[in-house]
Order: structure tokens, then sequence, then C-alpha cells
């Protein structure tokens, strides 16, 4: 179940626009993916976003997806129903960019698990922005689901607050079971 009933999406104020260098799509095929773009590396399970764009991801990965760009670079990741299941960190892991918004795409079930010793199934150095009209389905053993050193915005889907800090808990359409305290 939800973690909080729905809420109205708010805009968003001072939004900065989409990435305008292009979508990028990355098929994820168990232990590996598939990406055409020389702004994505793949090495085995490991996913590496190096540079601004519009991410879209399709299919499930037993491995993690990093972002890895500049500290001023726009990231958009779309998850498109996909499945990310990493035992030894987050299944999405943000060292560095402090523009990076996860967008869970309409109508989607995407479900991230079992974060092994990590701090959070979804876990960022910087700002992050989670929105979307899909669902974020976490399933582990973690002590959070989504954590952020910095500033933690829910501009979209259910959600009690539009901003918050890392010590607010807030969701966006999250499951957490096992030993999650949610969202910090």
């Amino acid at each position: 179940l939800p973690l909080f009933a729905n809420v109205p999406a708010e805009s968003e104020e001072n939004d900065s626009p989409a990435p305008d260098t292009g979508e990028v799509t990355i098929n994820l095929n168990g232990d590996s993916a598939e990406c055409s773009s020389d702004r994505v590396s793949v090495n085995g399970s490991e996913i590496t976003i190096k540079s601004e764009g519009i991410y879209k991801l399709f299919g499930s990965l037993n491995g993690q997806v990093i972002v890895a760009a500049p500290k001023d670079a726009k990231i958009e990741i779309e998850l498109n129903g996909i499945n990310i299941s990493c035992g030894n960190g987050p299944a999405i892991r943000v060292d560095s960019s402090n523009k990076v918004k996860i967008v869970s795409a309409g109508g989607t079930d995407n479900y991230l698990s079992d974060g092994g010793e990590s701090e959070a199934w979804v876990y960022s150095k910087d700002d992050i922005t989670l929105k979307g009209d899909g669902k974020i389905i976490i399933n582990g053993t973690v002590k959070n689901a989504v954590y952020s050193k910095n500033t933690l915005k829910i501009t979209g889907g259910t959600r009690p607050k539009a901003k918050c800090t890392r010590e607010e808990v807030v969701a966006l359409i999250l499951r957490a079971t096992g030993k999650s305290e949610g969202v910090k």
C-alpha cells in the first residue's frame, strides 16, 4: 500500500527545464545493459550515466545505475516499468550532479530491491527530485527507501509535501517492506 493518500501535485517552482541534449535509451538485460550512446558506460551490471541528458530505462537489471556526471549537469532518469536489484549497494546511486530527476513514467510499476548494506535503494550525495505518475515500489532490507544528503523534492505522484529536507519523511507512491524507514 502507498505510504500516503493521493495528494494533488503542485507545480514545480523555479524548476529548470528538461535537458536538451536528447534522449538516450538504456535497455536493461539481466546482468548487463545495452546502450548505443557514449554518454553511458556499461561495465557488466554497472551502468554509469556520464553527462547531461534524458535517460529512459527499460527492462530488468541485477546491478546498479550510477550518475557520475559534472556537478552542473541536468540529468533526468525515466523509469519505464523497470526492475533493478542490487545486492551490494543502492539500485540508483547519484555520486555527482546536483540536478537529478528520477521520473516514474505514467502507468508503470517500477521495482527497486535488496540494496545489501547500503544506506538506501536510491541514494544521492546531492539534491534529487522524484516525480511522475507511475509507481516506485521498493522491497528489501536496507535502512531507507530514498536518501539524499541534501534536498529531496517530490513534485508529482502521491506525497504530502512538494519539498523537504533529508530529515523529513515524504513519499512518492512508495511501498517499502522489511527494515525500511521510507524516505529520508
